[in-house]
């Protein structure tokens, strides 16, 4: 049994108390997007005033905190059931909901805070330091935010992902993130972004080229899931065109004639009817040729078939989560005679009062 201490802290992160005596608790710990906790106490034991908005929720697993990140209050329920008993319920949300709290608030035009042509973790961290870091009072943003610069930063760039063109006017700073991301996948590149602590406990935003956590596909520390080893269930291997796109029309600003307008393709020779054509209008981007090719590119990326395999990884006697594999890690797959690489892109966990725990992941083929 592993033991599990949760500790409550105020928005800017002084710890206010222990929450052992909570009845049931579930985090899902998901890789580029908002993990979630959510927790049931005893409300005898508690008033809704100890839970502000924003106050931090910490989860420690046998002493390592979970995620690396605070899950910060967003729901608080008072609950009275139909036996009479009390409950007050807690929602919280990772630290990669922060940047789902903002937009890059730049008009379409502005150099290296709108548009940009740079790797992706650096455009990443760019729209980052233009929304919420360092120069977040920049003087084109449509406004500024309040300064939280006390509590959180950027890592610095490394730029080793290949170049991309992007641009993203008044979009939801986490919508454009997963939609670098997902570019940088579908071109073959694997690219991880989260928002933990680093060594001076301080909200920092990061970026994971590869893979989040450690790469267990080769050597000693080689890590294999499969049925035949009892720790890969509920196992589903999908082969999926139903949504692909072989041909992508991507058309800028300007109007008739004038408009800019560049294609990509790919795959359509693969069947005599797989031209499958796919409009991608980004009239609201700069009128740039490389842009609105990048678009173009991305869009027909983004329309490649799925090869997918969907399974639960379980904690066995000899293989468990936080001592030999976690969130974020690439792991080998063996599967009805295919082996192939995967990555664990989330976990979820359960438990409950008298100690028993649950904990399954999901996976994404590399």
């Amino acid at each position: 049994m592993s033991i599990v201490d949760t500790y409550l802290a105020t928005d800017t992160g002084t710890r206010t108390g222990l929450m052992n005596d909570f009845i049931q608790a579930e985090i899902a710990l998901v890789t580029n997007d908002v993990s979630v906790c959510s927790y049931v106490l005893p409300a005898q034991n508690y008033s809704i005033s100890d839970f502000q908005r924003d106050y931090r929720i910490e989860i420690e697993r046998n002493g390592v905190l979970l995620g690396n990140t605070p899950f910060l209050i967003r729901k608080v329920e008072k609950i009275l059931n139909t036996r009479g008993e009390k409950f007050i319920s807690l929602v919280g949300y990772s630290g990669v909901d922060l940047l789902r709290r903002r937009i890059t608030a730049y008009f379409s035009t502005a150099s290296g805070k709108a548009t940009w042509t740079d790797s992706p973790d650096d455009i990443m961290k760019a729209i980052i330091r233009y929304n919420l870091g360092a120069n977040y009072n920049d003087a084109d943003r449509d406004i500024t935010p309040t300064n939280i610069t006390s509590y959180f930063t950027v890592a610095a760039d490394t730029g080793v992902i290949a170049f991309t063109t992007k641009s993203a006017s008044r979009k939801n700073v986490l919508t454009v993130l997963q939609e670098l991301a997902s570019d940088a996948w579908q071109a073959g590149e694997w690219l991880g972004f989260d928002v933990v602590y680093n060594s001076i406990y301080k909200l920092e935003f990061r970026t994971y080229p590869g893979q989040l956590g450690a790469d267990r596909t080769a050597g000693a520390s080689a890590l294999i899931f499969s049925p035949d080893f009892g720790n890969l269930i509920d196992v589903k291997r999908t082969w999926d065109w139903t949504t692909e796109i072989t041909v992508a029309i991507a058309a800028g600003e300007g109007d008739k004639a004038s408009r800019v307008v560049k294609t990509a393709q790919e795959r359509e020779t693969e069947s005599i009817f797989n031209w499958i054509e796919d409009l991608v209008d980004v009239r609201d981007i700069q009128a740039n040729d490389n842009a609105v090719q990048a678009e173009a590119d991305a869009g027909v990326r983004e329309g490649r078939p799925r090869d997918i395999l969907t399974a639960r990884v379980v904690d066995t006697t000899g293989i468990k989560f936080q001592r030999n594999w976690n969130r974020g890690d690439l792991v080998l797959i063996d599967f009805e005679n295919e082996r192939f690489n995967a990555r664990i892109d989330a976990v979820r966990i359960q438990l409950n009062q008298g100690g028993y725990e649950a904990i399954d992941a999901g996976l994404a083929i590399e």
